[in-house]
């Protein structure tokens, strides 16, 4: 197997910057795993996301959830959500920048950070911005809550420059959800005075408005307590034929 021979420079490039020396062991054992599987995936010629190791696997390295946040913001990792699979046996992901992690949460070892220690030409395997509409990967929305931002892939779909709460609110639910298919629960709280039914369709009215790119439309389930979302057919261009890096208009 290719790159076994510097195992041992492993935990001084990954704990270089880490003060407290009992949390090692974890680390070390964690991200051991997570190069073996990266280098698995580099000698059988596939994508390092068809070896991504769950979340289980490394808990029992001893890893905890302020670990696996360390991991992500050093960006010696990056993680995403394994979703069932339409059909075959192809593994499939949605990417996510959230810091909360749940049980079908998957890890792979960044590009950047395989190429110090383990030396490969990581672009090989790596999974590009413009490749998340790949066979293996469940594309899907992603909210950044602190700058207030929607996207899909690298494209913007909204901005809030002022307040929002009650579209932030159901974004936040959605991204917290994964962006699960069968949509999210109302997750605005009561208010005295209001109809929830109406405070929510008109929520979701403002969320399809003023989109810089028209690729996510939300809707509701006709109960007046759901919110669904769903690719637009730009979306839907954009991921299965025109899977370049060409921007829609």
């Amino acid at each position: 197997m290719p790159g076994h021979a510097n195992q041992g420079e492993l935990p001084h490039l990954l704990l270089l910057e880490r003060k407290f020396s009992e949390y090692e062991p974890a680390l070390q054992d964690g991200v051991r795993e997570l190069r073996k599987a990266y280098e698995l995936a580099v000698d059988a010629n596939r994508d390092k996301w068809d070896f991504a190791v769950e979340l289980p696997i490394l808990r029992r390295f001893g890893l905890t959830e302020s670990d696996f946040r360390w991991l992500v913001c050093k960006g010696i990792v990056e993680h995403a959500f394994e979703v069932a699979a339409k059909e075959g046996n192809k593994r499939k992901f949605r990417p996510t920048k959230a810091l909360k992690f749940k049980h079908r949460t998957c890890f792979v070892l960044t590009k950047e950070f395989a190429q110090k220690v383990i030396g490969h030409d990581a672009t090989v395997v790596a999974l590009h911005p413009e490749q998340r509409a790949r066979d293996n990967v469940e594309l899907a929305p992603q909210w950044d809550g602190g700058r207030h931002e929607l996207y899909l892939a690298d494209f913007l779909v909204k901005r809030y420059r002022w307040p929002a709460k009650n579209q932030e609110t159901v974004l936040t639910a959605f991204a917290e959800e994964q962006w699960p298919d069968e949509g999210v629960d109302d997750p605005l709280p009561p208010h005295a005075d209001t109809d929830p039914k109406q405070r929510l369709r008109d929520t979701i009215k403002c969320l399809n408005r003023n989109q810089a790119h028209r690729l996510i439309r939300f809707r509701g389930d006709g109960t007046g307590e759901r919110v669904i979302w769903e690719f637009t057919p730009k979306a839907i261009e954009l991921i299965r034929v025109d899977r370049s890096t060409k921007r829609p208009a």
